[in-house]
């Protein structure tokens, strides 16, 4: 008896059903991109998508179902492009971290855009942020500081926290501008590394100093 044509068949629409969740999952973060998560629903999705509604609840559930999902794909994805930084040179890392950062984005803004919103708007990776983006980029900002301080870079008058974070907190204003279509991720990186450099210029040594509003006034350009 041959049972090879059967499996083929299993085969082929497992993979089909696994292509259909992959455009719904691309058509929902496109939506919610470009709508937020408040205005996107699963009509508009089903619709996108040419499927039925019962299709969508059966592949991704509820619209907070939904949410999750694409909060978690975009945990997953950070978590294997995210790496780490040579310190030794501090401001070298900052623009490493900067260039990984807008690599990560631009390599699918959908979904992270919808990402950011639904985090914003729904809470929903508060708990489960700090092991990805939050933990890493502090961390890194600390590795900074902490690396530019000892070289003599910084004059340590600033507490080496207090400017990590600041570090950290001045992509999230940037963000948000790049998240609601306001600015480009060409821009989101210029402005991104000018509010770093005038943060670390505040504790900075005088030939540090000057290295800075050179970069700054070289970004402007």
């Amino acid at each position: 008896m041959n049972t090879k044509q059967p499996q083929r068949g299993v085969e082929k629409r497992s993979e089909n059903t696994h292509l259909r969740r992959q455009k719904m999952i691309r058509d929902a973060c496109e939506l919610i991109a470009e709508l937020g998560p408040i205005q996107f629903t699963l009509s508009s999705l089903a619709a996108k998508s040419e499927v039925t509604l019962p299709t969508i609840n059966n592949q991704l559930g509820k619209k907070a179902d939904v949410f999750q999902v694409i909060v978690d794909c975009m945990i997953q994805k950070t978590q294997s492009t995210l790496f780490d930084f040579d310190l030794s040179s501090p401001l070298l890392a900052l623009e490493q971290l900067t260039e990984s950062l807008i690599s990560l984005y631009r390599g699918d803004e959908a979904l992270y855009k919808a990402a950011f919103f639904i985090g914003e708007t729904e809470d929903l990776f508060e708990h489960e942020i700090p092991d990805v983006l939050y933990e890493k980029s502090i961390n890194t900002a600390i590795g900074i500081v902490k690396s530019a301080r000892e070289n003599g870079e910084l004059l340590g008058n600033i507490d080496q926290t207090l400017l990590a974070h600041m570090l950290f907190e001045n992509q999230r204003f940037v963000r948000r501008d790049w998240m609601r279509g306001y600015i480009s991720l060409e821009v989101y990186k210029h402005k991104l590394l000018s509010a770093a450099y005038v943060t670390l210029a505040a504790d900075a040594s005088k030939e540090m100093h000057t290295i800075l509003l050179n970069k700054i006034d070289e970004l402007a350009l």
